[in-house]
């Protein structure tokens, strides 16, 4: 065992423990601040709804806190050799649906026979279905030798942005987008819930979205990273005009503050210092998405999951959104074609021109399709091969009548990497080959 394991250990506890103490004190001082601006003596009187909206900060970052402790005394249990303990449960690309409006009567007028049909008229309407919520059931079956009833194998639990909780990464990262990409507060979302037959607080939506954010801190840390390394960055100020490279003006920068500035009319200020981070780090996400085109929700759940299932920091940089349309190519070929990997590969590298093959096979386990699915059916019982020295090829030759004659078609297969080679000869010839 490595002597220095324990001292990094110790080290990285420590670490989390400042982390944990330094959001501790943050959050304590936005309720201070609340408690001012509620009872201070020239306090400024909100209405009620109002009021709640500076408060979906404290309790976002209450989400951040409680995630951050969560992850700490796991790495504190395992340190200890302990099993962590478990948290208390508490239009072209659209769909068609097609309905046939038939006359009356088919039959014709005159009595003679029914009518044929001759063709159609075929109108389109954009129709919707509001927001549907539905329980995902995950199963996890246990197997058991019914010989020895010993052995006992059950698939692992996956991990959860909220432990034990009610909601998938998905349906957090809905919740997120209506409010830092579609301006909707936390209490108007329990509201639209509420209609649905959903009793859910805005506290609540507020601590989902903060314990996103403590996961997502890796790909904020490395937006930050790749913005840094531009030649140039866009900014809302003066800018000096000595140098060509620049532009004159900061157009590109005022047009993505102007959406923000909707949310803060709605919100009036981002309530704290914690809550402001939560908000920019959470725009910045929702805007990238923006600009590099991709849809933010699918974008966020996808992430999330990928960072629960613990993507290596090493590739942060296939996290980011920049490349979630090539992935999203790249699950939807996969999904249309169920093509093995190397011809996934061959079909995609004109489109995509830095894939690899790990990368390529790393994209397709991330969404769970790098096995292609069983085919339906009886299948043909599997036959094994004889044994052969590695180095030899296996030779057969088969009898062929053509309109030529008599043909014979030579097969040569290497058993080592499986090569094969065929070939129509007419004369045939004893050869032995070796490798």
């Amino acid at each position: 065992m490595d002597a220095n394991i324990p001292s990094r250990e110790n080290a990285h506890l420590k670490a989390r423990l400042a982390e944990v103490q330094e959001a501790n004190r943050r959050l304590e001082g936005i309720l201070r601040a609340s408690q001012r601006e509620r009872f201070g003596k020239s306090s400024e009187k909100l209405s009620p709804d109002q009021f709640n909206l500076p408060l979906e900060d404290a309790e976002l970052a209450q989400g951040v806190l409680e995630a951050a402790q969560e992850k700490a005394e796991a790495a504190l249990a395992r340190a200890q050799g302990e099993e962590p303990r478990k948290p208390a449960r508490n239009r072209g690309h659209l769909p068609r649906v097609e309905r046939v409006i038939e006359p009356a009567s088919t039959l014709c007028p005159c009595g003679c026979s029914e009518m044929a049909r001759i063709g159609e008229d075929v109108s389109e309407r954009l129709d919707v279905i509001p927001a549907q919520f539905q329980v995902l059931v995950t199963r996890r079956p246990r197997y058991a030798c019914r010989r020895c009833s010993q052995a006992v194998v059950q698939a692992h639990a996956p991990e959860h942005v909220v432990p034990g909780g009610l909601p998938t990464e998905r349906l957090i990262a809905w919740i997120i987008i209506s409010k830092f990409g579609d301006h909707l507060p936390f209490y108007r979302q329990a509201g639209i819930f509420e209609r649905q037959g959903l009793h859910l607080d805005r506290g609540t939506f507020g601590n989902w979205a903060g314990r996103a954010c403590f996961h997502l801190m890796p790909v904020i840390d490395h937006m930050k990273v790749h913005l840094r390394a531009a030649d140039r960055i866009f900014v809302d100020e003066t800018r000096f005009i000595d140098d060509g490279t620049l532009e004159l003006d900061t157009n590109p920068v005022e047009n993505q503050i102007r959406p923000i500035a909707l949310t803060r009319k709605n919100a009036l200020f981002a309530g704290n210092e914690i809550g402001a981070e939560n908000w920019a780090m959470l725009a910045s996400l929702v805007a990238t998405c923006k600009l590099s085109g991709v849809n933010p929700v699918g974008y966020l759940a996808d992430t999330l999951r990928a960072i629960l299932d613990g993507h290596p920091r090493s590739r942060i940089d296939d996290l980011m959104s920049w490349c979630y349309d090539q992935a999203s190519m790249i699950v939807a070929f996969r999904r249309h074609t169920l093509l093995p990997l190397d011809d996934c590969l061959y079909a995609l590298q004109p489109s995509i021109p830095h894939l690899t093959r790990s990368a390529l096979h790393r994209c397709l386990q991330r969404h769970s399709i790098s096995r292609l699915p069983e085919i339906e059916g009886d299948k043909p019982k599997r036959q094994k091969f004889k044994r052969y020295p590695i180095g030899f090829f296996h030779i057969d030759i088969a009898e062929v009548q053509t309109v030529e004659g008599k043909l014979y078609l030579f097969v040569g297969i290497d058993r080592s990497s499986k090569f094969a080679v065929t070939q129509l000869v007419g004369i045939v010839a004893e050869v032995v080959f070796r490798t």
